[in-house]
């Protein structure tokens, strides 16, 4: 009928002390490891997330055709002997 061995068993646990276990988030240790593991996970993926989208701006600009950006100017004909007497002259 009453098994006395449980229930004896049962009052011990119930008077026995228990030992505190302090809970970050008030539920239990294995629960705030799960959330800390889950924050970590979170932050993982926000990085990579990051340097894909840091990588693929790089290659784009990389490949990008920046000829018709660019100003060329027309490159003359440099007279050296005229730069030189300007040069000799000024030294005087």
């Amino acid at each position: 009928m009453i098994d006395f061995k449980k229930q004896q068993n049962k009052w011990n646990q119930i008077r026995s002390e228990r030992k505190y276990r302090p809970s970050f988030f008030g539920l239990s240790v294995h629960f705030d490891w799960k959330v800390i593991l889950g924050f970590f996970l979170i932050v993982i993926i926000m990085i990579t997330m990051f340097g894909f989208s840091i990588q693929r701006k790089i290659i784009e600009i990389s490949n990008k055709d920046y000829s018709n950006e660019a100003s060329v100017g027309k490159i003359e004909k440099i007279e050296i002997e005229k730069l030189n007497k300007t040069l000799d002259s000024l030294e005087k």
